[in-house]
Order: C-alpha cells, then sequence, then structure tokens
C-alpha cells in the first residue's frame, strides 16, 4: 500500500480534464467524477476544490485512455484566461515574465498542495521548475501548466513570445506535435526534472498592459483565499478528506483514518477534541450529507448507495438515514423528486 497524496486542488484543474474527457468520449465528467469519488460539488464555484487523491487517478486515467500524447495540450485548451479566478487575474496584471513566474511560486498552494513551484537563474536565463509531489503521477500537469504560462505571456505581451526552451521528465520517444507546436520551442524530453526557460532580457522586459493597483488587489485577494484554505486546514477538515477517500473502500474506522493521517488514535482523538469534535460526529455528518444529495439522484439505488456510504447491509443505512432525516429513505426520494 502507498501513502496517500495529502492535500486538495482548485477545482478548475479537474472540470477542465473533465470536459477532455467527455471530447475524447471516454466518459460523462460527473460519471468520471463519482467513479473516483468525487461527489456533491459546485461547478460554478471558483473556490471549489477536489481532493488531491482522487484527482491523481483521473489525470492517470485520461492520459492513458486518451491514447493521445497531446492530451495535456488539449485539456488546457478547456481554461480560460480567467479559469483560476483570483490568480488569474493577479497573473494577468503582471509587469513581467520575471513577475509572473514569481507570483506562481509565491500562489502556488492556490493551485494545489501537492505540485511545488521553484525558479531557478543562471546569467542567462530563469527557470520555472515543477516538482510533482503526488503519489500517482503524469505528464498532464506539467503540459496544462506549461501551455497555461505560454498562452498568459502572449495575451500580456500582444506578441508570440516563445519559451527558450522547455525540459519534460517524460519519455524521449513522446512525440505531442501539437503541444510543440504551440509551445514553439525546442523540447527536451527524458530530463531530470519539468521545466519551461525564459532568456533573462526577455524575462525582464515590461508588459504595457502592467496595472499595479489591479495586481495589488488581486495579489491580497490571493493571500486572504490562502490564509482561509490555511485555517480550514484542520484536522477535523483532513478527517473529513480521508473518510471521503475510504467510504466505498470499507474501512472507515478511527483506526484506518488514524492510520493514513501518520497520527496513533489517541493523538488523533486527542485533536479532535481540542477542536470540539469527535470522529463518530464527523462520520455521522459526513454520510448524513452525502446520504441526502445521493437521495435526490434517482439513478442510484438505495443499496448502491448504502454501499458508497460504507455500509455493510442496507438495512442499517435505512435505519441511519431514518435516523438522520425523520423520515425513510423512500419517503424522502419521493418528497424531493
Amino acid at each position: 500500500m502507498f501513502s496517500a497524496s495529502k492535500g486538495t486542488s482548485l477545482s478548475s484543474w479537474g472540470l477542465a480534464a473533465g470536459r477532455a474527457a467527455q471530447k475524447y468520449g471516454l466518459a460523462d465528467s460527473r460519471d468520471l467524477f463519482r467513479e473516483y469519488g468525487i461527489f456533491n460539488y459546485n461547478t460554478s464555484s471558483p473556490y471549489e476544490r477536489f481532493p488531491v487523491e482522487k484527482m491523481q487517478h483521473i489525470w492517470k486515467y485520461i492520459s492513458q485512455e486518451s491514447n493521445d500524447e497531446n492530451i495535456g495540450y488539449q485539456v488546457f485548451r478547456f481554461l480560460n484566461p480567467s479559469s483560476f479566478f483570483h490568480l488569474s487575474f493577479a497573473l494577468y496584471a503582471s509587469q513581467s515574465i520575471r513577475e509572473l513566474l514569481h507570483k506562481l511560486v509565491r500562489y502556488k498552494k492556490y493551485l494545489s498542495e501537492q505540485v511545488n513551484f521553484t525558479l531557478e537563474e543562471t546569467e542567462d536565463t530563469i527557470s520555472f521548475i515543477i516538482h510533482d509531489q503526488r503519489v500517482i503521477q503524469s505528464n498532464l500537469c506539467a503540459d496544462v501548466v506549461f501551455c497555461y504560462i505560454t498562452q498568459a505571456i502572449r495575451d500580456l505581451s500582444f506578441e508570440n513570445i516563445s519559451p527558450q526552451q522547455l525540459f519534460l521528465k517524460t519519455k524521449p520517444e513522446r512525440t505531442p506535435q501539437q503541444y510543440i507546436d504551440f509551445l514553439n520551442c525546442p523540447v527536451f524530453f527524458g530530463a531530470k526534472d519539468d521545466r519551461i526557460c525564459y532568456g533573462r532580457p526577455q524575462a525582464d522586459q515590461l508588459f504595457n498592459t502592467a496595472d499595479p493597483i489591479f495586481s495589488q488587489h488581486h495579489n491580497q485577494a490571493v493571500e486572504e483565499y490562502l490564509q482561509k484554505l490555511d485555517l480550514n486546514e484542520k484536522v477535523r477538515h483532513r478527517v473529513e478528506l480521508m473518510i471521503l477517500a475510504s467510504l466505498s473502500e470499507g474501512d472507515i474506522s478511527i483506526n484506518a483514518v488514524a492510520d493514513k493521517l501518520n497520527m496513533s488514535v489517541r493523538s488523533l482523538q486527542r485533536h479532535l477534541s481540542n477542536e470540539g469534535n469527535s470522529y463518530q460526529t464527523i462520520l455521522e455528518d459526513t454520510r448524513k450529507t452525502l446520504a441526502s444529495t445521493y437521495a435526490q439522484d434517482t439513478s442510484l439505488s438505495v443499496t448502491q448507495i448504502a454501499y458508497l456510504l460504507g455500509f455493510a447491509e442496507t438495512g442499517n443505512f435505512s435505519k441511519a438515514f431514518k435516523r438522520w432525516n425523520g423520515i425513510s429513505f423512500s419517503e424522502y426520494r419521493n418528497l424531493n423528486k
């Protein structure tokens, strides 16, 4: 067994991947997310986040099943300049390539808590490097990010600026021609890391579109969002993510969750108690919320819902549902048709 990738990523990535999956005829995006354990999300919310543990499987599935070496470029095409909301606006208010890259490094957690960005400089170049820390990796992450950076710089400069060169860890025999044509620069496969490089004079040239006041406003909005994200990363939140990831797997005991969080059961109980919570309360609340959502989806039978919520017997789920809602499952479904 491997350790689960912790944390969340902005839903914009996942939604773009879902649309790409539909384009390739692989699956309806909602069905795909449901299959991998992502339920009850708001597609119109710019703040929605998905568990990295779930999304890494979706990225890998799309990468493999599309059978298209240009899949990263195709996912990128389902993003737009405002896909990352405040971060997008902050990036598009940058004064130069250097400032745009620095913002991505500074605000990396806004996009994902499991993908790290760094900058490296030499006398001639500035390199933006991606460090993918997920357990299950694919080339999609680097491909999409590098396309987004390239497009943003072209939009801001009003010129067809291309990177100086690109290095990718993926296999040397890979030939994603659409992706290479879009970047329009030398691409080296089989590298030690994923990096996009710009010449220093090019990186320091000012954009005519720079707006310091607009930039400051959205920088502040991103920082406030990240502060809230840190505050929300309480033990309860981490337990909820682990429960969501484990419900349909069957083992949702406190022992299993504590193990995934690299804690002892006693330590987990103590942390939850300090927050005014208990494991059983969180489990009940999570199941109750999901049960109400699933009950409104008439494509799911009561047996399927019981399984998705980790109940070994449908009868036990039915009793719990009535305890939570005061009416039976069938009555609730009839009322919410």
